[in-house]
């Protein structure tokens, strides 16, 4: 008898920009047939519009919570920012997430929040930013086999990206404490189900003080992975 198919997974992205200093964008990573069931526990928890800039403290914990209790798989992708370019540090960043979720993690179905107003029929729109990360994802399937597809929604359809919006919330205010050990405390609850990646910044361009934060997250990744 033939093995099941794999239950197909889902990365929901979301960004978190410290301003002058670097960008990230979080994945959260779920069975596709979870997405009704977490949703469902959003709304029980009085989440369902969660937005993390805009909580309060207690709802963010009880978002990480619900991240850390459904071992919902978090990858949070951390950039220096590119002098002059920020648009050029966000693809950078979400290249490397992208090859991430397909070569680590076997998820090539990714959704994030639309940058573009849809109250605008798309022929009239002025800008079209979905269209440069879609050109990066075009880019990464060149000569590729498995393809990485990207779609784009909103958290009301979707309330699974406010689970990345949550993952990468915290992480960019725990890297941008100037305190490591306090950085470290505040990471700590999204420890168990976080992986940091460095989104291969240029030799020379990586912050001393951010190097030294995003190894010590990962040390505290790698311990609190142990106990659980």
């Amino acid at each position: 008898m033939s093995e099941p198919d794999p239950e197909p997974q889902i990365a929901f992205l979301d960004e978190s920009i410290q301003r002058g200093r670097f960008y990230t964008i979080s994945a959260a990573i779920i069975n596709a047939r979870d997405q009704t069931r977490i949703g469902r526990a959003m709304k029980d928890a009085g989440l369902e519009r969660f937005h993390a800039h805009s909580a309060s403290e207690g709802q963010r914990r009880a978002m990480e919570n619900l991240l850390v209790s459904n071992r919902v798989r978090t990858v949070v992708s951390v950039c220096a920012p590119m002098e002059g370019s920020p648009e050029a540090t966000r693809q950078r960043c979400l290249a490397t997430m992208a090859l991430t979720l397909r070569d680590q993690y076997g998820v090539t179905q990714l959704v994030m929040d639309s940058r573009e107003d849809r109250t605008v029929p798309p022929a009239r729109r002025r800008s079209r930013p979905n269209d440069t990360d879609l050109d990066t994802i075009d880019r990464l399937n060149l000569g590729q086999h498995t393809r990485i597809e990207l779609n784009f929604d909103d958290d009301k359809k979707r309330p699974a990206l406010s689970l990345a919006d949550a993952a990468a919330w915290r992480t960019r205010r725990s890297l941008a404490n100037d305190s490591i050990t306090q950085g470290v405390d505040e990471f700590a609850r999204l420890a168990p189900v976080t992986q940091l990646i460095d989104a291969a910044s240029p030799p020379g361009s990586q912050p001393t003080v951010l190097q030294e934060h995003l190894n010590a997250f990962r040390d505290t990744s790698r311990d609190r992975k142990s106990v659980v």
